[in-house]
């Protein structure tokens, strides 16, 4: 997932989930939030592509609680 993300976004993820079809995607910050809402449709194309056995059809996307990204 981080990789379809691009470059920057793995520092600002906070958090990864799927519920049924929905990908949650949580980040630290406001402007990454932003960001990733502006490509949603394009990451979405991204993960039905690369990952079609996940059978994702939509994204969640959320400011984080907390502020350390996934895996730090």
């Amino acid at each position: 997932c981080r990789e379809i993300l691009g470059e920057g976004f793995p520092r600002a993820l906070t958090g990864i989930a799927v519920k049924g079809s929905a990908l949650q995607l949580a980040f630290n910050h406001s402007i990454w939030l932003n960001e990733a809402n502006f490509r949603k449709m394009e990451i979405l194309k991204r993960i039905q592509q690369e990952l079609p056995q996940a059978g994702v059809k939509s994204i969640t996307l959320t400011l984080s609680a907390h502020r350390k990204p996934v895996g730090k």
